[in-house]
């Protein structure tokens, strides 16, 4: 299962957990001892959705693609060496005359 499918996967359940959860709580009649129970559970379920969605699509992912792009830098980073395409010829011991 790749990255995206996953996050999708994961990111559907939490949200139909979230609304089978609010479904239950606005149509079937509880007795009052059970309420606060589900009030409790629908208080987790939308902590932790609010968790997927920051970690999967905010900050998380926005640090992943930056990971992601500063390794695509660094492979085409110059490494000095022969047949590098920015390789630089040895220098000589010529000294620089300075004017």
């Amino acid at each position: 299962m790749t990255g995206n499918v996953a996050r999708l996967v994961l990111s559907f359940f939490a949200v139909a957990i979230l609304v089978l959860l609010i479904h239950i709580l606005s149509t079937k009649p509880m007795p009052d001892g059970n309420e606060n129970v589900l009030m409790v559970l629908v208080g987790i379920a939308a902590s932790q959705t609010n968790a997927v969605f920051t970690y999967f699509f905010g900050s998380s992912e926005g640090s992943r693609r930056k990971t992601d792009m500063l390794h695509k830098i660094e492979a085409k980073q110059a490494t000095g060496k022969a047949g590098d395409p920015v390789h630089v010829a040895p220098e000589t011991d010529t000294p620089v005359s300075e004017e």
